[in-house]
């Protein structure tokens, strides 16, 4: 899979736009998103002077469980309309001695560096935190009631 980078040009007031093909590719992705089974969830940020941007997340379900964890799908996290961390996880885990699976949670991107797992990217903040779980996991939750309405 080729990887294709939008090209960015200058506007006469110093705000950016993205150029010719690559912006009708980014109209063309926008238009198809409701055939590819995703789900999304919007929200603004906290207000009140609040730096936090606004959010959407898409949420894809994929359900695989090994061990004590299951895997509930992946989500991507677009920021403020301009960029996107993909690969977010969505997931659960029995705890020790429990037949049952607990709480979804949202679980960032991360790679493993020797022993340990490094994260790839994060909110910084627990109020940046705290929207973005909020939005995944509101997407989650609106792809469980669409799957659970009969076609």
């Amino acid at each position: 899979m080729q990887k294709t980078y939008r090209s960015l040009a200058s506007v006469g007031n110093g705000t950016k736009t993205l150029l010719g093909e690559e912006q009708s590719h980014q109209e063309n992705t926008m238009k198809n998103k409701k055939t590819t089974g995703t789900t999304e969830s919007k929200a603004q940020g906290a207000g009140n002077g609040s730096p936090l941007p606004s959010l959407e997340a898409r949420f894809r379900a994929f359900r695989k469980a090994e061990g004590r964890r299951e895997l509930l799908g992946f989500a991507d996290l677009v920021i403020a309309g301009a960029f996107v961390i993909r690969g977010i996880q969505v997931v659960r885990v029995k705890a020790e001695g429990q037949e049952q699976y607990g709480q979804p949670f949202v679980s960032f991107p991360n790679r493993k560096q020797g022993e340990k797992y490094a994260d790839v990217a994060h909110p910084i903040t627990a109020e940046a935190q705290q929207l973005a779980s909020k939005t995944i996991l509101a997407a989650y939750e609106a792809a469980g009631k669409k799957e659970a309405v009969p076609a």
